[in-house]
């Protein structure tokens, strides 16, 4: 059985691991399972997948413009990736917005138990109230000014 590389994540549970720890294993596994060649090197390539969401498009440039013919250029002029290490990029890229939503669904669902708790917590006092037949006070308590001090 292969050894699973864990140990590489960083040590605390809620830091995450660079971009490039993310993607560039993966074009390395899929350089050396495959030979690519990449043709129509002068063209745009087409996306019609899924955008970015809009916390991950704050930093990143949207597939479509990632995939333009000029922001290729740049990226391989620039940054030596090619049109794969971009495609692998935006994979990754969405990998992590999926993620983001799943995780926010997991927050609501957490945020949401403990008021359907208290809707039937004040239920359950009402109800006691009017088998108890408590009523309102008739008459309103004294308030007591705050000094400013200390006790």
């Amino acid at each position: 059985m292969a050894k699973r590389n864990d140990d590489r994540w960083p040590k605390g549970k809620s830091e995450c691991a660079s971009f490039e720890e993310l993607t560039e294993p993966i074009v390395r596994a899929l350089r050396f399972a495959y030979n690519f060649q990449r043709k129509n090197n002068k063209r745009a390539i087409p996306w019609t997948g899924l955008s970015l969401g809009p916390d991950c498009a704050a930093t990143s440039l949207s597939p479509e413009e990632a995939l333009s013919k000029d922001s290729l250029t740049w990226s391989l002029d620039e940054y030596g990736r090619d049109a794969l290490e971009v495609v692998v990029q935006i994979a990754v890229q969405l990998g992590i917005e999926q993620g983001r939503r799943l995780a926010m669904n997991k927050l609501k669902e957490q945020l949401a138990l403990p008021l359907i708790h208290m809707d039937g917590m004040r239920g359950f006092m009402w109800d006691l109230k009017d088998k108890c037949g408590y009523d309102e006070p008739k008459e309103k308590p004294e308030e007591v000014e705050d000094d400013g001090e200390a006790d």
